[in-house]
């Protein structure tokens, strides 16, 4: 089955299932009133989409979890009536869905009825609104100010799974590169010269995130001698190539296209400062959740499936998976060998400590007006009926080690940059960090 993808002439802007752009600001306003404008869409959506739904049971049957050991029931959860359902998909083009890809191959998605509806988005915080109007259903992406301001509305709209994160002493597809001009050997940010302009994906998210908390333990860094430019990943390479920008925050696989297209300079993994960060989950959509929630707990299953999966077939390097990732994406399947992977957690779990410090320092930055308790960000419950289903890795193994961190660099056609180990700051967010002429405050 070939799922239907919606892109732009580049295949990177953000596009809802309607055909219009979606767009987001530092702060959501005007929410309410949105929402009761598009009740009459809504309402279309969900009658377009519903057809056999299930209300959270189903049948099941035997299913595998590519190998990985798993504690509990390992069935598939099948709707009852055999019909196929549409699952509207919106993703930031990383190498951190590779799990998807993997899941959609292995027909774990149509085993369970399930139907994928592609769109790419620039940022994840840009489909906030289709979310909660059930023009969508699922966002992958990072967690923005858009995402904490929606909950606080009591916009219908959560967290449920990991997508991209970092684990304890190993990097991430996340890197700064530098002008080669201002390349010494050996150099990271500690070693920048200011002023300087460093290009971020968006602000008010988890890139501005990782590089305050980078600005946090560098004291040659602050937001006075730092201007930052926003612009969408790959526009980094052309820019970072023109002398437009000096620094780039960029995610694999670009970054190895960054490395075979310009000068620029690995210096850094984004994630230095951050030993546990959550940098991408899975948001879903009220409507999805409440009104076809069997539906979303089928998709939760098979994309855990996906994850391990993912892990036995040996990452992005492997050929069972970069032809599959590299289709995707529309880029070279060599630039999807080379990327430094991320690990994803075997049960999908987030890292909900970090999410609400990210939450903290977005309050502290002034995109938010108030924080939201966790209960109210996470799906949770939601996850464990997708577990109760497919069963549980135990959680000594959730996370992988270096072990695999060395056996995927070894497979990889390149050297991976070298990782130097964590240096996180004791607090965060400090002073120093809040209240940055990004936010306008």
């Amino acid at each position: 089955m070939r799922e239907n993808t919606m892109r732009d002439s580049q295949g990177y802007s953000s596009n809802s299932p309607t055909g219009g752009s979606s767009t987001s600001t530092g702060r959501f306003t005007n929410r309410r009133k949105f929402l009761a404008a598009g009740a009459a869409t809504l309402a279309g959506a969900l009658a377009g989409c519903s057809s056999g739904g299930d209300s959270g049971g189903g049948d099941s049957g035997d299913s595998s979890s590519g190998g990985t050991e798993t504690s509990g029931p390992t069935t598939t959860s099948n709707p009852a009536n055999g019909s196929m359902e549409s699952v509207r998909m919106s993703f930031v083009p990383a190498s951190a869905t590779a799990p998807i890809w993997v899941a959609r191959e292995q027909g774990y998605f149509e085993e369970r009825g399930i139907e994928l509806e592609l769109a790419t988005s620039i940022a994840a915080s840009r489909v906030t609104t289709q979310l909660a109007t059930g023009q969508l259903d699922i966002s992958i992406g990072a967690v923005g100010a858009s995402t904490f301001n929606a909950i606080s509305d009591d916009i219908p709209i959560s967290l449920v799974a990991d997508e991209a994160s970092s684990t304890p002493g190993l990097p991430v597809g996340n890197r700064y590169y530098i002008r080669s001009d201002l390349h010494e050997d050996g150099m990271s940010l500690a070693d920048v010269e200011t002023p300087v302009t460093i290009a971020l994906n968006t602000t008010a998210s988890v890139s501005e995130y990782m590089l305050a908390r980078s600005i946090a333990v560098n004291d040659n860094l602050s937001w006075d001698n730092i201007n930052v430019e926003t612009m969408p990943f790959p526009q980094m390479i052309s820019a970072i190539d023109s002398g437009a920008i000096d620094i780039a925050q960029i995610i694999d696989p670009l970054g190895p296209l960054m490395e075979e297209r310009t000068d620029a300079e690995f210096i850094e993994y984004s994630n230095q400062s951050a030993p546990n960060v959550q940098i991408a989950g899975i948001t879903i959509g009220g409507p999805f959740e409440n009104q076809r929630r069997g539906v979303a707990r089928r998709w939760l299953e098979a994309y855990i499936e996906g994850i391990r999966t993912y892990y036995d077939l040996g990452g992005l390097a492997s050929d069972d998976v970069a032809p599959l990732v590299a289709e995707a994406l529309d880029n070279p399947e060599s630039s999807i060998r080379t990327a430094v992977p991320y690990f994803h957690n075997k049960n999908g779990r987030l890292w909900t400590d970090d999410i609400l410090a990210h939450q903290e320092f977005l309050a502290c930055q002034g995109y938010i007006e108030e924080t939201v308790p966790a209960e109210e960000i996470f799906a949770t419950d939601l996850l464990e009926e997708a577990l109760d289903n497919i069963g549980r890795v135990p959680e000594s193994e959730e996370r992988v080690g270096e072990d695999v961190f060395a056996e995927w660099q070894e497979r990889s056609p390149a050297d991976w940059p070298d990782f130097t180990g964590h240096t996180s700051p004791s607090e965060f967010p400090v002073d120093e960090v809040c209240n940055s002429p990004l936010s306008g405050n």
